[in-house]
């Protein structure tokens, strides 16, 4: 069972990475993919602790991001103009 899963998963986390104008774009939506689905894996199996750890530990590290985006620290995503330049 988790062999589908697995062989899904990358599809779908293949399928969301594009690559435009040589930039790569969609690895942390892929990447996102693959950790909800070993979250499931794992409720799958019964291991409800481990599950309830790595979802703290996700949330930890989103939140993290998000917060060092707002400050500055981390890079945003390109702006608009960015985009339309492209």
């Amino acid at each position: 069972m988790l062999a589908g899963v697995i062989s899904g998963v990358g599809f779908l986390g293949g399928g969301v990475i594009l690559a435009r104008h040589g930039r790569v774009q969609g690895v942390t939506t892929a990447a996102m993919i693959w950790i909800l689905a070993a979250i499931g894996a794992t409720i799958g199996l019964g291991q409800y602790a481990g599950a309830i750890a790595m979802t703290l530990i996700v949330l930890a590290i989103v939140n993290i991001a998000d917060l060092l985006e707002e400050r500055g620290i981390l890079s945003k995503k390109e702006s608009e103009t960015e985009r339309d330049q492209l």
